[in-house]
């Protein structure tokens, strides 16, 4: 079964959207379009945190649509158009200035007074409050668009690790010629991330040797692999030749 809409009920999302920039008043559009950009955001952050703690940890790696929604989704659709409403209206509102500027009168006689009014024609009292607005929204568009930044360098980031985990393990075989067994005689405890703990007794088998005390291999006993200090174990079979790794 799709688990998200199909691509006409999706073309309705835009066409309402434009719809609703053709109706709405300029201000008034800018507002709604702001709303609608920070409840996506939000929804976007917290669409994957039912799927972290309910699934299992095939599921989680096997399926990563439960993660992030789908890129035609009309949350995502919804996301970016007012996402770029919103940077539409910024670029307004830097512009407003200049186009203010071309409109004043050259000569004080092309100034008129309306008493009715009370002002000047030509002036506008709301300019000064609908830049503010402007620059002020401007401001929370900029920040939206620099969590939204953070949020995909760490998906990224999420999705290498995610894949690291999924890289099978390349166990040998007892009878193969690569096969070079210890067994360790004293235990150790990791001090980075990438080292696995020994405990006495375990078998290691050795891929090879970064230098005099560190190697490459995994541990057969924990089936785990990575780096390992030599000077733990001892050589279980030492009639089988080394072979050095030098990076």
């Amino acid at each position: 079964m799709p688990r998200y809409r199909s691509c006409k009920k999706i073309n309705c999302h835009q066409h309402l959207l434009f719809i609703l920039f053709l109706s709405f008043p300029h201000h008034l559009f800018f507002l709604v379009s702001s709303a609608f950009l920070f409840l996506s955001s939000f929804a976007l952050y917290s669409y994957r945190t039912p799927f972290i703690h309910q699934h299992t940890p095939s599921t989680y790696h096997t399926d990563p649509s439960l993660i992030y929604p789908h890129r035609h989704s009309p949350t995502m659709i919804l996301h970016h158009y007012t996402l770029l409403t919103m940077l539409f209206y910024i670029s307004s509102a830097i512009a407003m200035p200049f186009r203010k500027r071309a409109d004043v009168p050259s000569h004080s006689s092309d100034v008129t007074y309306n008493a009715q009014a009370g002002n000047t024609v030509g002036s506008s009292p709301t300019t000064g409050a609908g830049i503010g607005i402007g620059v002020a929204f401007g401001i929370m568009g900029l920040v939206a668009l620099c969590l939204q930044l953070y949020r995909r360098q760490q998906r990224k980031k999420r999705q290498a690790w995610l894949a690291d985990l999924q890289s099978p393990v390349t166990f040998y075989r007892p009878n193969s010629e690569s096969y070079q067994v210890f067994i360790a005689v004293s235990a150790y405890e990791p001090s980075l991330s990438d080292e696995v703990p020994i405990r006495v007794g375990d078998r290691i088998h050795i891929h090879g040797y970064y230098d005099e005390e560190w190697a490459y291999g995994q541990n057969e006993t924990l089936a785990v692999h990575g780096i390992y200090n030599h000077s733990v174990m001892t050589n279980s079979n030492p009639k089988t030749d080394v072979t050095f790794l030098r990076i």
